[in-house]
């Protein structure tokens, strides 16, 4: 991309320096310095012929390097130099797009195969998500929704690679038909079923103690057409809130989609 003739310039190194930094530091703080070292090493080093990156695979000549570094650092991540982000046009007007190099920073990497978008706009749209994540620290967990616009919703998963690359990956699917297009399913987890049992014994006991304690109720007619609706109106209640508390807690789920991964 940087570079179309860096394999015929490259064929005619001799030698080459490996360069790496260590310490107990964040891995965008360590990237910075190993940016930073990379560029003084190749300006010493008038010689050099190429800067080969191995995180993201690029092959970039040194002034070239230089310039992209200092035109990001240090108040922006040359993102450019560190990722790889790869994108290509489907035979079905569809974008497919991956990225290289997000593991060195300690970040799951976003991936899709049916973007309803042209690859350049799924390109910026892969830089767009990269640098969210990596300068706000935002986490966006599976099943979450994302979009430039109120309208637009791409679902995010949790998934194998649809590439081969080692590891789960934030799979974007696109459209409303998207999730079909997946084959996905949706069943009731462990904890949604005992969720379930738990409010229908809960309504229950609600029923009974207020047949119970409340004299009033015990009466046929009123016992039909208030206790009845009065349990079900508090079993509902009680799923929806209960739920709610217990997903924000123990980020529990109720459902989970399983989706076909050779899609």
């Amino acid at each position: 991309m940087f570079w179309p003739d860096a394999t015929a310039a490259m064929k005619q190194h001799k030698r080459h320096v490996i360069v790496t930094v260590m310490g107990n530091v964040e891995p965008i703080e360590l990237m910075k310095v190993l940016t930073q070292a990379t560029i003084a090493l190749t300006d010493s080093c008038k010689g050099a012929i190429g800067v080969y990156w191995c995180n993201s695979g690029h092959v970039v000549e040194p002034d070239t390097f230089a310039e992209l570094a200092c035109d990001f650092l240090p108040h922006e991540l040359p993102l450019p130099l560190w990722i790889n982000f790869r994108v290509t046009a489907n035979d079905d007007a569809t974008s497919s797009g991956s990225t290289k190099g997000l593991a060195a920073l300690e970040t799951m990497k976003p991936e899709t195969k049916n973007a309803s978008e042209p690859p350049n706009e799924l390109r910026d749209r892969l830089i767009g998500l990269a640098e969210y994540v990596l300068t706000s620290g935002a986490v966006i967990r599976d099943g979450d929704t994302i979009g430039e616009t109120a309208d637009e919703k791409i679902k995010v998963r949790y998934r194998d690679s649809s590439f081969g690359s080692d590891g789960q990956v934030m799979r974007l699917i696109y459209g409303k038909g998207s999730a079909s297009q997946e084959g996905s399913t949706t069943s009731l987890t462990t904890y949604g079923c005992l969720h379930l049992i738990g409010t229908v014994l809960c309504a229950i006991a609600f029923g009974y103690f207020a047949y119970a304690y409340i004299p009033i109720l015990r009466d046929s007619f009123l016992r039909h057409f208030l206790i009845i609706p009065m349990t079900l109106i508090f079993g509902f209640l009680f799923l929806g809130f209960s739920d709610k508390l217990l997903s924000k807690i123990f980020e529990l789920q109720a459902f989970a989609e399983k989706t076909d991964t050779q899609s």
